[in-house]
């Protein structure tokens, strides 16, 4: 070790020096280091320093960078992608792909873009286009830029890590090893950081990342958690992207694909060149960012600034390629579907569904003040009380029980709650402290959770 110390101090001035990142997307402080595009370093035309190169911590790493290149042209990439201005689905995957480069721009944290339908109508060539922005779009390709989600959890989370800036897009929740893992991914990359990890001496380095997750799968990756934190980062896109299923749309699929399998790589570098040449301009992105979440939010204000950086990034797109069709009409008709999707966000709809779904089941376990029968209590006691009459008011549970049904379905307890509280669809007592109200059960008169007979006509509604 002595040897090598001063055979370094010796030839020091002789040894080559060379600037290395463990991550491809923007470099340095505020992106004035430039932006690594897999082994392609993209700088402003000024920059005079040595160029950055991409240097994985592991030969997964270096896999993942190769399927950043170019191949055909742009113009032909163009000719394959103008057909796509009838389908705002597929449109969507395409802007989006184009979103996480502005992402430290705008100040839009992480989300994730989901499409979710049956197999075989177009998720997967929906994924390809946006793949074909920045690289390779075969995923059967070992090299390439679609993966799919039958990586293990570890493998996903330090691939997200090394694409901060450029889109982790990932196919077929269905692969997934198991359900977990598509629910803590939804979480760890919408939050942008992983796990801290060490071992027995020393802790290491917790790996940070700017992106924008495109999924498919046959059901939404949101069904996979109840977190409504992860809900609120995610928009869901139901329905064949492609429309139709018939032999003229299959035809333009087969095409598509042929077109952007031999035509990729071009439109991701050429749109970052822009960002930097006119960095000067990023203060008019931010200022059209704000108007778009203003434009969006009377719909859903929880993913607003989704759909607006969006938005910002369609702009950029059809400016940069004088692309002929409307986009803003095309996005603000597809955000009326979107929109509604995630009202639910934290669960407190689908919660008094399945709460109710139970209570219906098991009728007979609610105290009745209007039913004779009801003497004597259950072995296993009352679950709460619900008056058998035609104009009941609501239905009360005991909090235990209620906590284990939320508990059950992997609802967080204490979220929903406060979320029924604040939609008024809970009574409580008078001093509004507790989520419980005093309600006669037999001859007690426990606290329990008293859900309004509104909430329920209402969330079924």
């Amino acid at each position: 070790m002595t040897y090598l110390h001063a055979l370094e101090a010796e030839n020091h001035n002789r040894l080559p020096c060379q600037r290395v990142s463990s991550h491809l997307g923007w470099q340095g402080n505020n992106g004035d280091g430039g932006f690594l595009w897999g082994r392609t370093h993209l700088a402003a035309d000024d920059w005079t320093q040595t160029p950055v190169s991409f240097h994985g911590l592991d030969t997964g790493d270096e896999q993942i960078a190769d399927g950043y290149r170019a191949e055909g042209s742009l113009d032909a990439w163009l000719d394959a992608i103008r057909p796509l201005s009838r389908y705002p689905r597929v449109l969507l995957a395409l802007y989006a792909a184009f979103v996480p480069p502005l992402l430290h721009i705008l100040g839009t944290p992480n989300f994730v873009v989901d499409w979710a339908n049956r197999t075989s109508t177009g998720k997967t060539t929906a994924l390809r286009v946006a793949g074909s922005v920045w690289g390779n779009p075969d995923e059967r390709s070992p090299e390439s830029a679609l993966g799919t989600w039958d990586g293990t959890r570890v493998w996903l989370e330090r691939a997200s890590a090394v694409l901060s800036g450029i889109p982790l897009l990932l196919d077929d929740t269905k692969r997934a090893k198991n359900e977990k893992i598509v629910a803590d991914l939804l979480y760890t990359v919408a939050g942008g950081r992983g796990r801290g990890r060490g071992n027995k001496t020393s802790l290491a380095r917790t790996r940070t990342w700017r992106t924008v997750m495109l999924s498919t799968g046959e059901t939404r990756a949101t069904s996979f958690t109840q977190d409504g934190g992860t809900r609120m980062r995610c928009l869901e896109v139901s329905g064949a992207p492609f429309g139709k299923e018939d032999d003229e749309t299959r035809q333009l699929v087969d095409r598509l694909n042929l077109q952007i399998l031999a035509n990729y790589g071009h439109a991701g570098p050429a749109f970052v060149r822009r960002l930097i040449k006119e960095r000067e301009n990023w203060p008019t992105l931010q200022v059209r960012y704000r108007a778009g979440v203003e434009y969006y939010a009377p719909k859903n204000g929880r993913l607003a600034q989704y759909m607006a950086a969006i938005h910002v990034a369609a702009d950029v797109v059809h400016q940069l390629f004088d692309l002929p069709w409307c986009h803003g009409e095309k996005l603000a008709a597809l955000w009326i579907a979107i929109a509604p999707e995630a009202e639910d966000a934290a669960g407190e709809v689908r919660a008094i569904r399945d709460v109710m779904s139970w209570a219906h089941a098991n009728r007979d376990s609610s105290y009745s003040l209007t039913s004779d029968h009801q003497r004597y209590a259950p072995s296993g006691g009352w679950a709460g009380r619900w008056d058998q009459k035609a104009d009941w008011e609501f239905v009360a549970f005991y909090p235990h029980l209620l906590e284990e049904r939320l508990r059950d379905h992997e609802y967080q307890h204490e979220a929903i709650l406060t979320g029924w509280k604040e939609r008024g669809w809970l009574e409580t007592d008078a001093d509004r402290k507790r989520s419980t109200k005093r309600m006669r059960v037999g001859v007690e008169r426990p606290h329990l959770v008293v859900i309004r007979r509104g909430a329920i006509e209402e969330a079924d509604a």
